[in-house]
């Protein structure tokens, strides 16, 4: 019996032993499981790149339902600091537009993105709070 019929024969009854063996044969025969691995992607390249495309899509739409979920949460918390502030840049006073315009809100600490830590800014105000750029929204 030649040695490649005995360790046929030995996996075959052994199976609960057989993946401590094919670990210290891999360790002992790197280049072969290199081999081996090679072998199985390029007998399965279009499998793997087909699974490799579906993960990428399903996980593209959960990022995008995700940061859809997170910007509508945003927007609902900016419109209740906007109006709990009645529409008033908090620090020079003026009376800001209802719409797109000279209404900006800023995160007091950048932790949070709830309503208590939102105030609301004009667009010149709230480039001086960012260092002198403008920063709108």
């Amino acid at each position: 019996m030649s040695q490649a019929e005995y360790l046929r024969e030995w996996r075959a009854n052994h199976p609960e032993r057989r993946s401590e063996y094919d670990k210290r044969y891999n360790l002992a025969h790197p280049e072969r499981r290199k081999e081996s691995n090679r072998r199985y992607y390029y007998a399965n390249i279009e499998k793997l790149r087909e699974r490799n495309r579906e993960n990428k899509r399903k996980n593209h739409e959960k990022n995008l339902a995700l940061q859809k979920e997170y910007r509508e949460a945003l927007y609902k918390n900016k419109l209740v600091a906007l109006v709990r502030d009645k529409w008033t840049c908090q620090d020079c006073g003026a009376l800001l537009s209802r719409g797109i315009g000279n209404a900006a809100v800023h995160h007091l600490d950048y932790t949070s993105d709830e309503p208590d830590n939102l105030i609301s800014l004009c667009i010149s105000c709230h480039g001086k709070k960012h260092g002198g750029r403008s920063k709108s929204a």
